[in-house]
This record gives structure tokens, C-alpha cells and sequence, in this order.
């Protein structure tokens, strides 16, 4: 496990990430150093869906494909490039995953453990409730894209404002 030994100005950079938002710098800096840094070529494969789920990961550089694989045929629900995060879930249960992750192009993350999270909690708690929010945050604003694709799928595209239909509450 190579351990994160990134530079002042890529520290920086990384402080500026949305899910770091509200971190002081010494607590990004003891994040950053107790995950390890790590670097995919492009196709390879970062998570596989069903296997286990223990990390999470943040792109540092490149890009990255979320998929599932049905009757043999590739579904791609998104992609993510630089300051975004995946497979948050496996720091709140240990359930397997629900979809697989493959680098577009060389691609650097940042991997996060939930042991990572254990040993931030305890030598900087703030730091770790910082973090578990902006987890927290990412998560409930996916479920509710989510649902909103959802409604749009089953009502065809449009969602009846109460005042159209004659319900007033």
C-alpha cells in the first residue's frame, strides 16, 4: 500500500474538492496522509460490482466510468472526473458493490478506507464528522437525482404541479 506523499500545490488543489469543503488544512493533510494514493491505466478496472466494499475512492486526475454489466451488455450510468467521489457506500455498511468502476484514461485516486475514516476520528474528529457529512450530502443529493429520473421515467417526462391539477396541498 503506497501511502499518499502528495505535494503542497496538489494538497491545495485537493482542499478546493467539494467533499473537502470546510476542512482546515492540517486535517486535510492528516486525511490525505493516511490514504494512499493510486493510479489506474486506462480500462483497468478500480471496483468490481458484487465484490467488497471497504473504500472509497476521490479522482485526483483523469477520469472515471461507473457501469453495470446486464445479459451481457456494458450500462453506463455516468462518469467522473477530477474532485469527484465513488463507492461512499462502503463506509457505512459492508455491503458488496452495486456497480463497477473503470479508468476512461490514466487515472489518479485517492482511496479511503473505512479504517482511514477509524484512526481520522480519533486523532481528528472534527475532521471526520467534516467528512462523513459531505459524504452524507453526496449520497442524499444522488438518491434524489435519482428519484427524480425515476418520476421522469414513469410519468413520461413531466411532473404535475399541485396548482394544475386542482390539488391544493
Amino acid at each position: 500500500m503506497e501511502k499518499s506523499n502528495l505535494s503542497a500545490e496538489a494538497l491545495e488543489a485537493i482542499g478546493q474538492f467539494k467533499l473537502f469543503a470546510g476542512f482546515k488544512s492540517a486535517e486535510l493533510a492528516t486525511l490525505v496522509s493516511l490514504a494512499e494514493e493510486k493510479a489506474y491505466a486506462a480500462d483497468e478496472l478500480i471496483i468490481r460490482e458484487g465484490g467488497p466494499g471497504e473504500s472509497m475512492f476521490v479522482v485526483l486526475s483523469g477520469e472515471v466510468v461507473v457501469f453495470r454489466d446486464a445479459q451481457g451488455k456494458r450500462i453506463e450510468f455516468t462518469r467522473m472526473g477530477v474532485g469527484e467521489s465513488f463507492g461512499e457506500l462502503a463506509l457505512m455498511d459492508d455491503g458488496p458493490r452495486s456497480a463497477s468502476v473503470a479508468a476512461v484514461g490514466p487515472t489518479r485516486v485517492l482511496r479511503i478506507t473505512q479504517d482511514v475514516v477509524a484512526v481520522l476520528a480519533g486523532v481528528r474528529p472534527a475532521a471526520a464528522i467534516h467528512l462523513l457529512r459531505a459524504i452524507g450530502k453526496s449520497l442524499v443529493a444522488r438518491l434524489r437525482l435519482g428519484n427524480q429520473r425515476y418520476l421522469d421515467i414513469v410519468l413520461g417526462g413531466s411532473i404535475p404541479i399541485a396548482s394544475e391539477t386542482g390539488d391544493s396541498a
